[in-house]
């Protein structure tokens, strides 16, 4: 049972290790156990500042956050998941960056861990941002479009009904010149 158990674990660290997705293994007190070259190059430190440390201490620090942590309890003490779970964070050299974490109890040989994905989301969010600002500009161009439409074409009401005026005052002094003339 207990070479079951270790080839369990190592087949899971495997697992993670070869994902692309920055993953984690964190236990109760919030130590990474376990975190693949994606997390590590997503924390910004070498992996001596990852493995064993706290999942909130530097570089991570920005990620100690009673948000964070308060959508992170209810996972560990095994009654929800977290999925989607934004945050800002500041990296050591790209600056600003939006995070989205996701995370699960696991179990493994009795012991409760989370496992946490983290997904580097800036670029949607910066996208996202973009077209909204694009639409907004869009719709304000369209809007003023619509005015000026408007205003033309009631130009052109104004202007055809004083031209019907004109004909009309001038068929009836034509009429009346007629009838002087008779």
């Amino acid at each position: 049972m207990q070479l079951r158990t270790e080839h369990a674990r190592r087949f899971a660290e495997s697992v993670i290790e070869s994902a692309r997705t920055p993953l984690a293994v964190v236990d109760r007190e919030w130590r990474i156990r376990v975190a693949n070259r994606a997390f590590v190059e997503l924390s910004g430190g070498p992996s001596r500042e990852v493995t064993g440390k706290s999942l909130f201490s530097p570089p991570r620090a920005k990620w100690n956050s009673p948000a964070l942590k308060g959508a992170l309890e209810p996972v560990a003490a095994g009654g929800a998941v977290l999925d989607d779970f934004e945050f800002q964070d500041r990296l050591r050299d790209s600056g600003f960056r939006v995070l989205s974490l996701s995370a699960r109890l696991v179990q493994p040989d009795g012991s409760a861990e989370l496992l946490i994905a983290v997904e580097d989301i800036t670029d949607r969010k910066r996208s996202e941002n973009l077209l909204r600002s694009e639409h907004a500009k869009l719709q304000q161009t369209a809007s003023r479009s619509a005015k000026a439409l408007e205003s033309t074409a009631q130009g052109l009401r104004n202007e055809a009904e004083v031209r019907r005026q004109a004909e009309t005052a001038l068929e009836e002094s034509e009429s009346a010149l007629r009838r002087n003339r008779e």
